[in-house]
């Protein structure tokens, strides 16, 4: 404890090369007049402690602070908190999980209900995989930085590759079920020269828009777009090649089975 402001003055600190020095030599100790204020969160007394973060992601500070706060031996009914943007954030980024979790649900549902065979659903989900692998190989090539803009941008690439995908399969059912073609690589072949255009064109599309975007870099104001735009870039090229690549060629060796199965539902339908 200090009594008086010339005790203050005379507190020995460590100077950077290591000797010691009074405090008065190297800072301006003095009473001044101030505005005393008490902030109180519920029935309790706080103090807040603002901190400016540079050239890291908040997350990894807020988490550095958290694992060095937890060290500290606090007075009894004393207890400290990392709150503000940090706490927000996470708190979007778990409401974002649950979001996306029933979306995938629902829309697996859906695209069994549009194929009628949850073999044919899980295949045309397939792109699934090789856009989020892609959009995190972006990442990593970058600031290496998963952020919530980059989770945004994982939704906008599995939106994207869903609908290529069972785009894609449909069009191989609507060849064999509605213009009479045999299956085999014949079908295949067809339906991805069909398909080619439309894919590409979306693809192009996309990357023409966001391309700007993660050009200029992650600077003020694109703190969103930035991260969005890298794994929008990567997810985008991976889920086209295995889209018009690996799925036709997997359909080719595993579709016929299942087609069939469409084909005698159909006709018990009919009858």
């Amino acid at each position: 404890m200090r009594d008086n402001i010339d005790d203050v003055r005379n507190l020995m600190i460590n100077s950077e090369s290591g000797a010691q020095v009074r405090l008065a030599e190297v800072a301006d100790v003095r009473i001044a007049p101030a505005t005393s204020i008490i902030r109180r969160q519920g029935s309790s007394r706080r103090i807040d402690v603002s901190a400016k973060v540079d050239e890291r992601a908040l997350g990894d500070v807020a988490d550095d602070v958290t694992k060095s706060v937890r060290q500290v031996a606090f007075p009894f009914e004393h207890r400290a908190e990392v709150l503000g943007e940090y706490k927000e954030q996470r708190a979007a980024l778990r409401s974002i999980y649950s979001y996306m979790a029933a979306a995938a649900g629902l829309m697996f549902l859906l695209t069994q209900a549009a194929l009628r065979s949850w073999a044919l659903t899980a295949l045309s989900l397939l792109g699934v995989p090789i856009a989020v692998l892609g959009g995190l190989a972006a990442i990593a090539i970058t600031d290496g930085t998963f952020s919530l803009g980059s989770l945004l941008g994982l939704g906008a690439v599995l939106a994207l590759t869903v609908r290529q995908g069972v785009g894609l399969v449909a069009h191989f059912q609507h060849l064999q079920l509605n213009e009479g073609e045999p299956f085999g690589e014949a079908l295949v072949r067809r339906g991805v020269q069909e398909q080619f255009p439309g894919a590409m064109a979306s693809s192009v599309t996309t990357i023409a828009l966001l391309l700007p975007f993660a050009i200029m870099g992650d600077v003020a104001g694109l703190e969103i777009a930035y991260p969005l735009a890298v794994v929008v870039l990567g997810g985008v090229v991976t889920s086209t090649l295995g889209t018009l690549l690996v799925l036709p060629a997997l359909y080719a060796r595993f579709g016929a089975g299942w087609t069939a199965d469409r084909l005698d539902l159909e006709m018990d339908t009919a009858s």
